[in-house]
């Protein structure tokens, strides 16, 4: 909106494969919300997390990964 003043509505198709590619993810990988983190060894945490904890985990996750 520039000055409050909506723009005029474009009716027709818009290609929303991408969209539609990343909401079927979204549904397979169980993501009900964001943020959520997914690691390397397969962890996944949602919610947000403090940065130092994050790196924790990759740390972590890194390592695991290493082992296999």
């Amino acid at each position: 909106m520039i000055d409050s003043v909506a723009p005029p509505r474009v009716m027709g198709t818009c290609d929303s494969a991408a969209l539609d590619r990343n909401v079927d993810f979204g549904r397979k990988a169980r993501v009900n919300g964001t943020p959520a983190l997914f690691f390397e060894d397969g962890t996944r945490k949602p919610g947000a997390l403090p940065g130092d904890q994050v790196e924790k985990l990759l740390v972590a996750a890194a390592a695991a990964t290493k082992k296999n």
